[in-house]
């Protein structure tokens, strides 16, 4: 058995899979952590999110009535800062870019070692966007999305291009012949789309959602 944490977190478990979220809640005891809530459905979750205020929610995507995506944008809409990451064995970059789109701190196959639990879920709490190579790989394969169907516009696509490459906002003004003004609404915009505070952040981010190709020099 592995050592158990030094920093137990408190977690609530939403899969309609009863034999597997058993086997989940036991590694996690095992490992330190304080599993607050047991969800079969995503409504169930949401109360249990609600009611428990856990430092994290495992979730599944696909579940009975309210499925995991929109119970992740339930919980978020009541509070942002809550950490929830989506433990699915659906792995498909639609699916992935929709739930961490809409706010997941993560993405894990449920073909995962669940001994590497542990360390996932410290880097998830300290704020880390998390996912299995799998996941990581099946988005690094797959298209990007077209403009129509991206998160960001083309313009704040081509606005946060130009912030990876370094660029100032006098800088970015001129090269898209824009004001300066235009550029930090855009920013602002970029910001609020991907729940990020600062310039780094938002290049990190949306790197990781595949909604812009950062070419490494």
């Amino acid at each position: 058995m592995s050592e158990p944490t030094s920093h137990p977190a408190r977690i609530v478990i939403a899969d309609d899979h009863g034999l597997f979220r058993q086997l989940l809640a036991g590694h996690l005891r095992d490992m330190g952590h304080t599993v607050v809530g047991e969800a079969a459905d995503g409504a169930h979750a949401v109360r249990l999110t609600r009611q428990h205020e856990p430092d994290l929610v495992l979730m599944d995507v696909a579940m009975p009535h309210v499925d995991g995506i929109t119970a992740l944008k339930d919980i978020l809409s009541v509070d942002r800062r809550r950490r929830v990451v989506m433990l699915s064995m659906h792995v498909d970059a639609a699916t992935v870019r929709h739930a961490l789109a809409a706010g997941a701190r993560g993405y894990l196959s449920k073909d995962c070692d669940l001994h590497d639990l542990d360390p996932t879920i410290r880097s998830a709490l300290d704020g880390d966007v998390v996912m299995t190579p799998d996941v990581r790989d099946v988005l690094t394969a797959s298209p990007e999305p077209t403009s129509g169907d991206s998160l960001l516009t083309e313009r704040e696509q081509e606005v946060l291009h130009l912030v990876a490459e370094g660029a100032t906002t006098s800088e970015i003004a001129d090269r898209l012949f824009i004001s300066q003004k235009t550029v930090k609404n855009h920013l602002a915009s970029v910001y609020d789309k991907l729940d990020v505070d600062d310039r780094t952040q938002a290049v990190v981010r949306a790197a990781r959602l595949g909604l812009v190709r950062i070419e490494r020099k």
